[in-house]
């Protein structure tokens, strides 16, 4: 019981107004790689790449309603509560990486489906049809792998492709993302395989040796 109270735990709440905005902003401000990568976003319906920046705050505060979606809030977070301490306990023994004691999970509905920012923040959309607990999930094993990724420069597909593949031994479930034709996986794949026994330093070292 003692260790289940110190087990880590997400915090679940809406994103602010200002920080719907500053979310939209740097979406458009990012396009570029998004499009090159094939994401699919939610943005404000009115507003576009030649829109001012007081068009889309204005849209964002017309569009801001997060009652609307309370019952999905509610949902999630109950779901997310049942597996959280059994993800926690799982991740720290197959990644061989401790988690921080709190994680702060903000819901949007803009952008694209999750993302994270360092060291304990992710942002989940929940517009997305991927939006559920698994997504956080898969949030979170990003920012537990996060510093060893920077630390080996590992490229951006080759790093969602170990994430699915550290959540698929995680979770035990296979859910596995279209990643583009033209990135090759293979050495993700044989270093997981590998190495994945020996946590998640010694794979990633395995495919910084690989560049």
């Amino acid at each position: 019981l003692e260790e289940e109270q110190n087990m880590p735990e997400v915090k679940i709440h809406w994103n602010t107004e200002l920080q719907e905005l500053k979310r939209v902003l740097r979406y458009f401000s990012e396009m570029d790689f998004y499009k090159k990568n094939n994401y699919h976003l939610s943005l404000p319906e009115n507003v576009g790449a030649d829109s001012s920046e007081e068009d889309i705050t204005e849209e964002v505060s017309i569009e801001y309603h997060p009652e609307k979606f309370e019952s999905k809030l509610l949902e999630i977070t109950s779901d997310w509560k049942r597996i959280e301490t059994d993800f926690f306990q799982n991740a720290q023994k197959v990644l061989q990486i401790n988690a921080l004691q709190e994680y702060e999970c903000l819901i949007t509905q803009y952008g694209t489906g999750g993302s994270y920012n360092p060291p304990n923040q992710i942002i989940m959309n929940i517009r997305s049809k991927l939006f559920g607990f698994y997504a956080i999930a898969h949030e979170l094993i990003h920012l537990l792998v996060n510093d060893l990724i920077e630390q080996n420069n590992v490229d951006h597909w080759h790093k969602e492709r170990l994430v699915d593949h550290y959540f698929s031994k995680i979770l035990h479930v296979d859910r596995y993302q279209n990643i583009p034709d033209f990135i090759d996986t293979k050495t993700v794949d044989v270093a997981f395989e590998t190495f994945s026994l020996q946590g998640a330093r010694r794979v990633i070292l395995e495919l910084q040796k690989e560049k």
